[in-house]
């Protein structure tokens, strides 16, 4: 049975309905850590089920679980929402050189839908702040900041107002359809660079603009795409 298979099988086994399943969303991965190690990547992978059973934000947390297998290799059911593939990754907890015994920040979130409020970059004015913080048109997706996924179509542009209020940097995770990878970028929005909007550059959202699957999606994402 495949991994995909197997989120409905554990879903099912547990009176869950599948359509409603939830798991941990992998929001940053510490570099030389066990989720580091075992290939886990920031945004796209969901931690589903570990030794087959659904980790939950109420009966069954994930960090109970990971308590209770401490220095135990365990197996543990990951759900990408890029290529919309489950793979099974084995993983030993334990303590590290950094925090937790996972040694990733991890969010509680709904599988589906789990790319849908993110923003591709179609075109940017030169020497916008956009341009200047070397986004790539068509390749390039903003999906969030290292704390948070957007849940609606105004999050960015509140975040971009916020940041060129205080005229401060804004942090955003950048997924490139070109590198299969996620990177963080630094800009500075700002109604005073000399052209249109406060990043400059044209972004879309909707069915059309969703994160293709990688051409090979029977591969996992990798650990290069999860260090911070």
């Amino acid at each position: 049975m495949g991994a995909a298979e197997s989120v409905e099988q554990a879903a099912d086994e547990q009176g869950i309905d599948v359509s409603e399943i939830s798991g941990y969303r992998v929001m940053r991965v510490f570099q030389g850590s066990p989720a580091w190690r075992s290939g886990l990547s920031p945004f796209e992978d969901f931690i589903v089920a570990v030794n087959g059973e659904v980790c939950d934000d109420q009966s069954n947390p994930l960090g109970n679980v990971l308590n209770g297998h401490e220095n135990m290799e365990v197996d543990v059911l990951v759900w990408n929402c890029i290529d919309e593939q489950g793979r099974h990754v084995k993983m030993t907890p334990s303590k590290w050189s950094g925090p937790g015994l996972l040694g990733a920040a991890v969010k509680f979130d709904k599988l589906d839908p789990a790319s849908t409020y993110l923003w591709h970059v179609i075109d940017l004015a030169p020497r916008s702040p956009a341009d200047d913080a070397g986004l790539t048109p068509d390749k390039d997706y903003i999906v969030g900041t290292p704390a948070n996924v957007f849940k609606k179509e105004t999050d960015l542009n509140n975040l971009a107002k916020e940041a060129a209020r205080k005229q401060e940097y804004l942090t955003l995770c950048i997924y490139s359809s070109a590198t299969g990878r996620l990177r963080e970028v630094e800009l500075k929005p700002s109604d005073s660079w000399g052209g249109k909007g406060l990043l400059g550059c044209e972004l879309a959202t909707g069915l059309l603009h969703k994160i293709p699957p990688r051409a090979d999606s029977t591969q996992s994402p990798g650990a290069a795409s999860g260090t911070s």
